[in-house]
């Protein structure tokens, strides 16, 4: 008998999507067929209408664990990470102590694990003064290392010049190198001139950080992949078409860049910092509808890699500090509960885009850039059972006794969104039935880049 068997649904392959089911035994996909399923299984899932997806892979989230839990913790984070379809999480290194080292990742993990409802990986920091970390960081198992170039209250920045300096260290590691890419004194003087002005309507906060103050940026970091051809480079929540279209140049003349925007960029303009206030403001800001536009043009022609939510969550009293005066809004949403279904709706059901590039964006070009492919980010047999279905076709409201939020509020509380995850299914278990999470605290495992291919090759 198997433990599970997802049957009937619309199973999205490399090759294209059939019906058909998929039958999954200790965890991993024993087979898949178009024929009428009859065996048996400990659980069924009848997918009858919804797309089966590879499980989805956020390689973007702020989970606050250990240090800033008040607005969220691993816990409340990834039980709303599965009601939003994903079953991987990479988790970035907004943490106290901050992981900059082997030894401080290897305590977060040991956190982590005792919390986690799904799978999930760590980045590791890019800091002043822990270059010699690095071999250690890469050892440990971390998926990368990020930076800022722009201060963060809870994250140290860096600059160019300590980023060149690592770069020896970087190509050395083999980590991918994950660069937050505005420019802070352009940021800074736009600040002050519109502050000097008294300047406060909250659609001033894309005007203060400009689009040439992530353009330059993005350039000077897609420079460095062409003179670093053996690093990696991972431009985060690119805002803008210019930026994905330096990183395409940059590709194109032997650097190895990879792209990854977030679905507020997608699903929302500046106008909306209007309506929402300091609800809406994040780092890089929204953009206005031209900017977007032509985002969703690269979107659509595949020039981007992949969707991150850059889940930032702060409390709710935090965010209305920015009512009366929008800089005091600290920059970040919630949004990874919300995510998938709104990134599907934007992309398949508006403007057309293929399901198999829905899939690649949001779980195989995810799986393979991080070295989890193919026992994560596909559907294939000998591989985890790691599956996201979504019904197409069930329209809801987000409201705020749905949200999993240890804070539960989001700017896309009210919207109308056409599609629901289902279930979400992490290595032949369901996590999340479409209303309830259903596994024990702790049941996610961290996963390292290359274990997934020694797995796979192994026939584990």
């Amino acid at each position: 008998m198997y433990d599970l068997i997802v049957k009937n649904g619309i199973l999205v392959l490399p090759e294209g999507p059939v019906t058909g089911s998929i039958l999954v035994k200790d965890g991993t996909i024993v087979s898949i067929t178009t024929d009428t399923v009859h065996e048996e299984a400990a659980r069924t899932i009848d997918a009858s209408g919804c797309y089966v997806f590879p499980g989805a892979i956020d390689p973007h989230s702020h989970l606050n664990d250990p240090g800033y839990t008040e607005s969220e913790d691993f816990l409340t984070g990834t039980r709303s990470a599965a009601a939003g379809g994903f079953t991987t999480v990479l988790e970035m290194p907004i943490s106290n102590p901050i992981p900059s080292s082997y030894e401080l990742l290897k305590m977060k993990k040991e956190i982590l694990e005792q919390k986690a409802v799904i799978d999930f990986g760590l980045w590791g920091s890019l800091i002043n003064g822990n270059e010699k970390e690095l071999p250690g960081i890469a050892e440990f198992g971390a998926v990368g290392v990020k930076a800022f170039l722009t201060e963060d209250p809870l994250y140290p920045a860096v600059n160019w010049g300590l980023i060149v300096q690592y770069m020896p260290w970087l190509e050395r590691s083999g980590l991918l190198f994950a660069l937050h890419c505005e420019t802070p004194e352009i940021n800074d003087a736009f600040l002050a001139s519109l502050v000097q002005q008294q300047m406060n309507d909250p659609r001033c906060y894309s005007d203060s950080r400009p689009p040439i103050s992530e353009l330059i940026a993005v350039n000077t970091f897609a420079f460095l992949a062409k003179q670093y051809p053996k690093c990696r480079f991972y431009l985060v929540h690119a805002s803008l078409a210019g930026s994905v279209d330096l990183s395409q140049a940059a590709r194109a003349q032997g650097g190895q860049i990879y792209v990854e925007t977030c679905p507020h960029y997608l699903a929302m303009r500046q106008q909306d910092l209007t309506r929402y206030g300091p609800f809406a403001v994040c780092n890089p800001p929204l953009r206005p509808k031209e900017e977007q536009d032509a985002l969703w043009e690269r979107m659509l022609a595949g020039k981007i890699d992949c969707i991150g939510s850059d889940h930032a969550p702060f409390l709710y009293a935090e965010k209305c500090q920015g009512k009366d005066r929008i800089w005091d809004a600290p920059p970040g949403f919630t949004g990874i509960q919300t995510c998938y279904p709104l990134l599907f709706q934007e992309a398949v059901q508006k403007r057309g885009m293929s399901v198999e590039q829905f899939a690649a964006v949001t779980s195989t070009n995810t799986a393979k850039l991080f070295g989890l492919y193919p026992q994560k980010g596909s559907l294939m047999v000998g591989t985890d059972a790691d599956i996201t279905v979504l019904d197409p076709n069930r329209t809801w409201t987000v409201a705020k006794e749905d949200l999993f939020y240890k804070e539960p509020w989001s700017p896309f509380i009210g919207w109308d969104i056409s599609c629901k995850v289902a279930s979400t299914v992490v290595r032949g278990n369901v996590v999340y039935d479409g209303s309830s999470v259903c596994v024990p605290v702790g049941f996610g495992q961290f996963i390292r880049p290359g274990d997934a291919q020694a797995s796979h090759s192994s026939g584990r």
